[in-house]
């Protein structure tokens, strides 16, 4: 499954500062469970930082881990929110999966997290 231990966090200089942190990642694949075919999407993560931000390089590693792992979409992004949120704790969180199309099939799912 997901390896969250592979996210490194570094501290935030302002953490009584409201803003917010946008990061695009548009090679994230996982495998679909029934066929077993790779999962293309872009991954938009955004976030209102508290005392963390997540370090770009382990966040890139913690989605490749992905690659190799039957999952639906929706259960992905879902695992992803709850894995950042759980190392983050942001005042805010959203996750969204822009996935290419299969068969015709766009699926675009979008999870929230709030501490």
């Amino acid at each position: 499954m997901s390896k969250p231990a592979l996210l490194e966090m570094i501290e935030n200089q302002w953490p009584d500062s409201h803003y917010e942190v946008t990061i695009s990642c548009d090679e994230f694949t996982c495998l679909c469970p029934y066929t077993g075919k790779t999962d293309f999407a872009t991954l938009t993560i955004t976030y209102t930082p508290t005392n963390k931000l997540i370090e770009i390089v382990s966040l890139k590693q913690y989605l490749a881990s992905f690659s190799n792992v039957k999952i639906l979409q929706e259960f992905a992004i879902n695992q992803i929110c709850q894995d950042l949120g759980q190392v983050l704790h942001p005042k805010i969180l959203i996750v969204k999966g822009e996935f290419s199309a299969r068969g015709g099939v766009k699926i675009t799912p979008t999870c929230s997290y709030k501490e």
